[in-house]
């Protein structure tokens, strides 16, 4: 039976919707959570996709994808994956902007922490680009005494560039060539409208990279990407057994960053903190206005953010002001001239306006003109948020989107019993470590 996805309104999980039928008795129960959503969807295949030939979602309706991601990760649990020991770095705070490229700048550019993508260091072929340090500050025109984050948020095809490359080793060594300051991986989409397996893949890809990366030395977060309590509680009880792990990262710049989810997400990165009880560092990629709420939990958090430079690209001025809040005025310049000084300008602007929501939360939200964040939106265990990809526009994500039937039950896609698909998938599974060996696609 061909199956529709359900609109925009359902993909967000409700509180007072029952558990799915076709949950109370799944296997994967345990570590998924179940469904409760506000269409009749029976269970989570409700969002297969009818079994395309062409599909790559981790699906029971594609037996062989299935099996072979399944054998590739060695399961969803978390508890397998290996152990290894912690990696010493200097504790980060405030901002670190993040410089893509050296494009219509002539000057070297300085600040104390600076941000740089994963991907703009690496070739086609997921191969590392560079060496050592001065290349980099050579390349993209910054200075080579600055600390330096490398961030793994991106694309979905860039990221899997990286999980598919042969040269995982190699950029490990590259980011300790260069002395990475602290390095988030890539952060696998966790959707709300795909079936769960593909969400419980990607949060074990994500956990098996930081784990990976970490091994070899180089400092590396652990990035959260959960769109349910239990995802949340699921990372929690691998941090409580890895004290190696001394840092997250978390990005609001895809689903998250939703301001109908936001308040969500920041109440779960608060009670992970208040659960974990001990001191972690925090990564942000995007999502200022959620310092002021994080920061009373958080002692030590540095926000990575591109907007410094592309507003200056644009040849606009970012103003600091005194309500505490950030302006952008136009700041005409002639066709060609280099941005350099109003790049600086505005990484100061930048850098001043996150001071000061870290030094003073509770004045920034009063001059913001509204109260604290309400952080109860829901207390759902199972309330997912919508997932985009990144930068991605909601309008093309609901294209293929299609109505409930006339009965309110939304039928789940035909499929040959999951459970014996997932056991024999588990018996190919190889007891030895994961292996780096691309997968097939």
């Amino acid at each position: 039976m061909s199956s529709t996805r359900l609109d925009g309104s359902d993909w967000h999980f409700h509180p007072d919707e029952p558990l799915a039928l076709g949950c109370a008795g799944c296997f994967l129960r345990e570590i998924c959570g179940g469904l409760h959503v506000k269409g009749g969807a029976i269970d989570c295949q409700r969002f297969c996709c009818g079994g395309k030939p062409d599909c790559k979602v981790v699906c029971f309706n594609s037996k062989r994808n299935y099996a072979k991601r399944l054998k590739e990760i060695r399961g969803f649990d978390l508890h397998n994956i290996p152990r290894c020991g912690p990696v010493e770095f200097s504790r980060l705070r405030g901002f670190a902007p993040l410089i893509h490229h050296a494009y219509v700048r002539k000057k070297e550019f300085h600040s104390e922490t600076i941000a740089l993508s994963l991907y703009a260091l690496l070739d086609r072929e997921g191969a590392p680009r560079y060496v050592s340090r001065e290349e980099i500050a050579k390349n993209f025109r910054i200075s080579s005494k600055a600390k330096l984050l490398v961030s793994g948020v991106h694309w979905d095809r860039l990221l899997e560039r990286v999980w598919r490359s042969p040269h995982r080793n190699s950029i490990a060594v590259m980011l300790k060539a260069i002395g990475v300051a602290m390095f988030t991986p890539p952060n696998f989409s966790v959707y709300n409208n795909v079936p769960r397996p593909e969400n419980l893949y990607n949060i074990k890809r994500i956990a098996l990279l930081s784990q990976e990366f970490l091994a070899a030395g180089v400092p590396t977060a652990l990035h959260i990407n959960a769109c349910t309590d239990l995802d949340y509680d699921r990372h929690l009880e691998f941090l409580l057994e890895r004290p190696e792990f001394q840092a997250i990262s978390f990005d609001f710049i895809t689903g998250p960053g939703n301001p109908s989810r936001m308040s969500w997400h920041i109440k779960k990165l608060i009670e992970l903190r208040n659960r974990l009880r001990r001191q972690i560092q925090l990564v942000l990629r995007g999502g200022t206005p959620a310092l002021a709420a994080l920061a009373g939990a958080y002692s030590d958090i540095v926000i990575i953010d591109s907007k410094p430079l592309h507003t200056a690209l644009r040849r606009h001025r970012m103003v600091f002001g005194n309500d505490g809040r950030i302006k952008v005025v136009e700041n005409h310049l002639p066709i060609g001239t280099p941005v350099d000084d109003l790049l600086s300008q505005n990484v100061v602007a930048a850098r001043s306006h996150i001071d000061y929501l870290l030094r003073h939360p509770r004045i920034a939200n009063s001059l913001r003109g509204g109260s604290r964040p309400k952080l109860n939106v829901t207390n759902n265990a199972h309330d997912k948020s919508r997932q985009l990809d990144f930068l991605a526009n909601s309008a093309s994500v609901k294209s293929g989107t299609g109505p409930v039937n006339a009965e309110s039950v939304i039928p789940a896609a035909k499929s040959e019993s999951p459970l014996k698909i997932h056991e024999a998938a588990k018996e190919l599974a190889e007891p030895a470590a994961v292996s780096r060996k691309p997968a097939e696609s």
